[in-house]
């Protein structure tokens, strides 16, 4: 007789008459029935792999900031992930593309750890995948004082300089000789309000 098995990576060694067997292969074995005749009896076993899974990407962001995330997935799909930021745990289904791309957008720094992930024909829930998000808290927004400037005439404007490599945006750009600088030059003949965008 021939027996043909199909177990998961996890369900090893498979005992099959006595005898544990740690890797897939073909196996026979002879047995004596109590009269003394021959039987030989064999075992086909194959042995589907873990599926495993693990989340890449940018390893910071402003706090808000939608991103995704990759979830890189081994083995023969459809999968389903369980993942958890920490305080929630996620449950996605029929997953058919690797990577998978998952849309986050935390306020703080969140540490994103895989619980399980099954595939066609295996559940791995023995996984040490974790991926930490730093998020970036913005500085708070100010109000400047008001500046005072006779009509036409250059007045240098100033905006606060934040620790790091910060880019700025003046807006409107109206009256001013640069509106992508900290320090631009008002020459106006009109009151105008300014908003500064910093960003980093």
């Amino acid at each position: 007789s021939t027996t043909h098995v199909s177990v998961c990576a996890s369900d090893l060694p498979y005992t099959w008459n006595g005898q544990e067997y740690a890797l897939g292969g073909t196996y026979s074995k002879t047995l004596k029935n109590a009269a003394g005749c021959d039987s030989i009896a064999s075992l086909v076993l194959t042995v589907n792999p873990l599926a495993n899974a693990s989340i890449t990407g940018q390893q910071t962001v402003c706090a808000g900031t939608p991103l995704t995330l990759n979830l890189n997935l081994t083995g023969i799909g459809p999968w389903t992930v369980t993942y958890t930021d920490g305080v929630t745990t996620y449950t996605i289904d029929s997953i058919y593309v690797s990577p998978y791309e998952l849309s986050v957008a935390p306020e703080g720094t969140t540490t994103y750890r895989i619980t399980s992930v099954s595939n066609k024909n295996c559940v791995n829930s023995d996984l040490n995948s974790s991926f930490t998000l730093k998020v970036i808290q913005s500085p708070k927004g100010i109000r400047y004082p008001t500046e005072f400037a006779l009509p036409n005439m250059p007045k240098p404007l100033e905006a606060r300089r934040l620790v790091g490599n910060y880019t700025y945006s003046w807006n409107p750009v109206v009256g001013l000789d640069n509106h992508n600088i900290p320090n631009p030059v008002f020459n106006y003949e009109r009151s105008t309000e300014y908003t500064v965008t910093l960003r980093s």
